[in-house]
Order: C-alpha cells, then sequence, then structure tokens
C-alpha cells in the first residue's frame, strides 16, 4: 500500500533557530551523505545544519541568476541613453518618415 505523501515542517524552537523535519528519498540521502564527506576537513562532525547551509549558500546565486538575469559582468549600458519620441497611442507617424 503506498504511503500518503508526508509534509515537511519547520518549527520555531527559539529566537532564530528552527527545526525542520522531512522525508527524503535514498537518493537525497546518499547526496547528503557524500556532502558530510566532502565538507569532513571543514565540519568534522558533519553536522547537518551546516552542510544545508552550505548548500543553501552554494544554490541561491545560482537560482538568482537563472530568476533574475543576474551577472557577474553586466552589458555596458549605451551613453547617452537612446530615447524615442513619445507618440500618443493610436496617433499617425509624420509624414514623409517611415514607420
Amino acid at each position: 500500500m503506498p504511503q500518503a505523501e508526508e509534509r515537511s515542517t519547520v518549527k520555531p524552537l527559539a529566537p532564530q533557530r528552527f527545526a525542520i523535519q522531512c522525508t527524503i528519498d535514498q537518493e537525497t540521502h546518499d547526496a547528503l551523505r557524500y556532502a558530510q564527506e566532502l565538507l569532513g576537513h571543514e565540519l568534522p562532525s558533519g553536522d547537518v545544519a551546516q552542510v544545508l547551509k552550505q548548500a543553501l549558500q552554494a544554490l541561491i546565486p545560482q537560482l538568482e541568476k537563472r530568476r533574475f538575469s543576474a551577472t557577474t559582468r553586466p552589458r555596458p549600458r549605451p551613453w547617452p541613453p537612446v530615447r524615442k519620441p513619445a507618440q500618443r497611442p493610436g496617433a499617425r507617424p509624420a509624414r514623409g518618415l517611415a514607420a
């Protein structure tokens, strides 16, 4: 019988401290353990909270770049700015000028 999908919970414990409870699949568990191994020199305890913190700090800039088109090298803007003449909605172009 398939299990009902469990919801993740985030509960406040104290000011600026939270408990997270979720169910993860085997692939995610393996990735977590591998990240703990890779961070073993920085986090000898393998603290899951610290692994998640570092993972989120690495993930957020990638998501911002994709979502907001953020870049470390923005395109130069033309100077002076190119301005188009204002036109009323429905107005016809002036005679002799291509539209």
